[in-house]
C-alpha cells in the first residue's frame, strides 16, 4: 500500500474521509481528520453520561466513519499525525450525509476516554476500509469519501462540535441550631444534569 499526503494548506474549511483507489492502477488514498476539543470546563468529579461528536457533512457521502482516538495531538497537526490514531474503534456511522450533521455516539471506551483536566483528541477514518483494513476492490477508480465541514468555515453553524451530557453531585449542609431540643445538623445531596457545547479547536486533514 502506498500513502500520499498532501497537506499544503495551514488551514482547511472543508476535507474528505476517503479510502480509495485512483483510475490508473492500485495506489490507495487515504484521508483522516483530527479535532481537538478543550473538554476542562467539565467537573473533575462529574460522571459522564453521554458524548456526541457532530461532524456537518458536505458533499460526498459513499462510505462510514468511525471515532477514533488522535493520540499525539498535544503539538497540533502535523505529517506524522497520520499514523498517532487509535486502533479502538469509539463509535461509527453506518451512513453519511452531506446536507446537515452527523452525530456520532460514543460508546464507554469513548466516554471514558474524555479527559476532563485538558484537551480531548479525537481522530475520525473512513471506517470500512481503511478501519477494517479491507482495502477497496478492483483496480479502477474505487472511492468510498465522506466530505465534511472544519471550524475554519465561515460562521459556526457547521462546525464540528462535541456535546457531552454529565451529571454532577453537589452536597449542601444545614448547621443551624433552633433551641436544644432541635434535631442533629443534615445535609442533603442534589445531582445537577448538564449538557455542553464544545467547538473544535484544532481541524485539518492529512491525505
Amino acid at each position: 500500500m502506498v500513502i500520499k499526503k498532501n497537506d499544503t494548506k495551514p488551514q482547511y474549511t472543508k476535507g474528505i474521509l476517503a479510502s480509495f483507489n485512483n483510475k490508473t492502477g492500485p495506489l490507495y488514498v487515504i484521508s483522516r481528520a483530527f479535532f481537538a476539543f478543550d473538554t476542562s470546563i467539565i467537573d473533575d468529579n462529574a460522571v459522564i453520561l453521554k458524548v456526541e461528536l457532530c461532524i456537518h457533512g458536505c458533499g460526498a457521502n459513499e462510505s462510514s466513519v468511525c471515532v477514533v482516538a488522535w493520540t499525539d495531538g498535544e503539538d497540533g497537526v502535523d505529517y506524522d499525525d497520520y499514523g498517532c490514531v487509535g486502533e479502538v474503534n469509539f463509535g461509527n456511522t453506518s451512513s453519511w450525509i452531506s446536507d446537515g450533521y452527523n452525530v456520532i455516539k460514543l460508546n464507554d471506551k469513548g466516554i471514558t476516554y474524555i479527559n476532563k483536566t485538558g484537551y480531548t483528541y479525537l481522530a475520525c477514518r473512513e471506517y470500512e476500509h481503511d478501519f477494517l483494513g479491507n482495502p477497496p476492490s478492483g483496480k479502477r477508480l474505487d472511492e468510498n469519501r465522506n466530505g465534511l465541514y472544519f471550524a475554519d468555515e465561515p460562521g459556526t453553524d457547521r462546525d464540528p462540535y462535541l456535546s457531552i451530557t454529565y451529571i454532577v453531585n453537589s452536597k449542601s449542609q444545614d448547621n443551624s441550631v433552633k433551641d436544644s431540643s432541635s434535631t442533629p445538623a443534615f445535609s442533603f445531596t442534589s445531582w445537577v444534569i448538564a449538557v455542553i457545547i464544545l467547538l473544535a479547536i484544532s481541524r485539518r486533514i492529512l491525505r
